[in-house]
Order: C-alpha cells, then structure tokens, then sequence
C-alpha cells in the first residue's frame, strides 16, 4: 500500500475514532445548554442582575440536570446509549 494511501486510511480512522468518542461529550453539552432554567432571584449585584435579565428571556421551568455527570447517567438511562449518539449520521 502507498504511502499516501496509509495515511489517508490513518487519518479516516482516526477521525471516525475521534468523533465516537467526543459525540456523547457533546451532547451532553448541548442538552445542558437547552434545559429549561428557572429565573434567578435578582438582588443588587451587578452579575445576579445580568443572569436575571438573561433567565427571564428564557422559557421557565424545572431543571433537569444538575452538572454533565447528572445528564450523562440521566440520558443513559432514560434513552439508553444510543441516546447519546442521536443525530450522529447528520
């Protein structure tokens, strides 16, 4: 086999190697991004106030998840593991 042709291979295994293992990192990050929020309790400092201004433009509701630990065994055993690989084809 060809130098370049073994690089080549190398490169897509790699890649397809890389993307199992980071696609459920990533999930997990987008679903913490969209739960629902509840709106933070605005007090006089400055930070409080701007994360009220930013959760009040949000849909309110239930936390879900409480870190990505949580969401990981959460979606594993709600979905199984193949939640975690959704819209891995697209």
């Amino acid at each position: 086999m060809a130098e370049p042709l073994k690089d080549f291979a190398a490169g897509c295994v790699g890649g397809f190697a890389g993307k199992l293992l980071d696609y459920p990192l990533d999930t997990v990050k987008v679903l913490l991004q969209t739960q629902n929020v509840q709106s933070v309790n605005s007090s006089s400092s400055g930070r409080a106030s701007v994360a009220a201004a930013v959760n009040s433009s949000a849909v309110e509701g239930p936390v879900v998840y409480r870190g990505a630990w949580h969401c990981l065994q959460h979606t594993v055993e709600t979905k199984g593991v193949q939640g975690l690989y959704k819209g891995i084809s697209s």
